[in-house]
């Protein structure tokens, strides 16, 4: 229901979610976003080279560690966030409508619980083989 109610509109799911963290904390590092994104570094930073490309963020050398990369959004950023956000506000309210209002605090309270009582689980790049890999070597055979 996301996906379309972002139909149109010059961002995916992941990218909109970037450009939320973004908004909420100006200034966090690659490291950081793909931590809280529970997205591998390295897709993190193609996901954000891609938004930098097309002018929605900034992504600056941090003074203090010359290997992290501090992002932003630009001015074209926010507005697209701006002209998104309120799609995809709607659309979750769509997703919620059948608990009452009570509920959907609940609900998302509950979720919220979950969520944090497992982060230690997300593995982001989980799943992947690794090059050289025994089953990777096998199926070559």
């Amino acid at each position: 229901m996301i996906a379309e109610a972002l139909t149109g509109e010059d961002v995916t799911q992941l990218e909109y979610a970037v450009l939320m963290f973004l908004d909420d904390l100006p200034g966090i590092d690659q490291r950081r976003l793909a931590e809280a994104l529970g997205v591998d570094r390295n897709n993190t930073g193609v996901l954000v080279e891609g938004l930098e490309k097309r002018g929605f963020v900034d992504r600056r050398v941090n003074g203090e560690d010359r290997r992290a990369r501090q992002l932003s959004l630009t001015a074209k950023g926010r507005k697209i966030l701006g002209r998104v956000r309120p799609k995809v506000r709607a659309t979750s309210e769509r997703i919620l409508h059948p608990l009452a209002r009570s509920e959907q605090k609940q609900f998302i309270n509950f979720m919220v619980r979950l969520i944090e009582g497992n982060r230690s689980y997300a593995r982001p790049g989980a799943g992947r083989r690794k090059r050289g890999s025994l089953s990777e070597v096998s199926s070559k055979q």
